[in-house]
C-alpha cells in the first residue's frame, strides 16, 4: 500500500529529479560538497578535522577540553583523534597553546580566512539561481523529515 505523502503525487516523468527518492539527492549533494571542500582543504594540506579545529578557535580562545567536546560528534572510530589533530596543528605553528587556552596563530588566522572564505563562495555557488524562501523551505522540510525518522 502507498503512503498518503507518495499516493498523492503525480507520476514523474523519468527525466525529472522527482523520479529519484530523497536519499538519493541527499547523499549526492552532501558527497558534492565534500568532495568540493575535500579539494580546498587538500589544497592548504589540512583534513576536515584541521578545519574544524581552527574553524572552533576562531571563534574564540578556548581550552582544548572545549574544543575536543565541542567536536566530538565529529571524531568516529578509526580516524584522525583529538590530540594528533592538535599535535599536528601545533607542530604546524598554525594554533598554539598559551595559559591552558588554544589560540590561532597569524599562520593559523590566514588559512582559517582563506578556508572560510572559500566556503562561503561554495555556500553562495551551492544557493545560485535557489530564492531564500526556497532555502528556508527546503531547511524546514529536511528537519521535519529528520524529526518524524528519529520518533520511528
Amino acid at each position: 500500500m502507498a503512503s498518503p505523502a507518495s499516493s498523492s503525487r503525480p507520476e514523474a516523468a523519468p527525466d525529472s529529479p522527482l523520479s529519484r527518492p530523497i536519499g538519493y539527492w541527499l547523499k549526492r549533494l552532501d558527497r558534492a560538497i565534500d568532495e568540493r571542500f575535500a579539494r580546498e582543504l587538500k589544497r592548504m594540506n589540512l583534513g576536515r578535522r584541521d578545519w574544524q579545529v581552527l574553524h572552533t578557535i576562531a571563534k574564540g580562545t578556548v581550552a582544548p577540553e572545549e574544543v575536543e567536546a565541542a567536536l566530538r560528534p565529529f571524531w568516529v572510530p578509526g580516524t584522525v583523534t583529538w590530540p594528533e589533530t592538535r599535535d599536528a596543528l601545533l607542530h604546524r605553528g598554525l594554533i598554539r597553546e598559551e595559559d591552558a587556552l588554544l589560540h590561532l596563530t597569524p599562520d593559523g588566522e590566514r588559512i582559517h580566512a582563506e578556508l572560510f572564505a572559500a566556503v562561503g563562495d561554495t555556500r553562495h555557488r551551492l544557493m545560485d539561481g535557489i530564492p531564500d524562501d526556497d532555502y528556508v523551505r527546503t531547511i524546514e522540510t529536511l528537519a521535519k523529515m529528520v524529526e518524524n525518522v528519529e520518533r520511528l
